[in-house]
């Protein structure tokens, strides 16, 4: 079989765009003004997820921990008033952060 002759394109390489090179110095978040969440907040949030895996065992604590750990992952919070936190301060026994 003969390989046919395919002209060479020289392609540039691709240059790093905002959205490929996450960034530090933005802090807040595009949600309507809402902070980002601090590394030690998404430690307590995954913390609570945990702990309502042990509070509510089966598919209830299955639901409330993948919430939990989807808000953890999003990277911006909630106000203090909002449902995820009130839940975190539910399963952690703790005032508001």
């Amino acid at each position: 079989m003969e390989q046919q002759d395919r002209p060479v394109v020289a392609r540039r390489p691709l240059e790093p765009t905002r959205a490929a090179v996450p960034s530090r110095s933005v802090w807040w978040a595009n949600r309507g003004g809402q902070p980002a969440l601090l590394p030690e907040q998404t430690v307590r949030v995954r913390r609570a997820a945990r702990r309502a895996r042990e509070v509510y065992p089966g598919p209830i604590g299955e639901v409330l921990a993948g919430e939990l750990y989807s808000y953890a992952d999003q990277g911006w919070r909630s106000p203090d008033h909002g449902l995820q936190e009130r839940l975190i301060r539910e399963l952690l026994g703790d005032g508001p952060s």
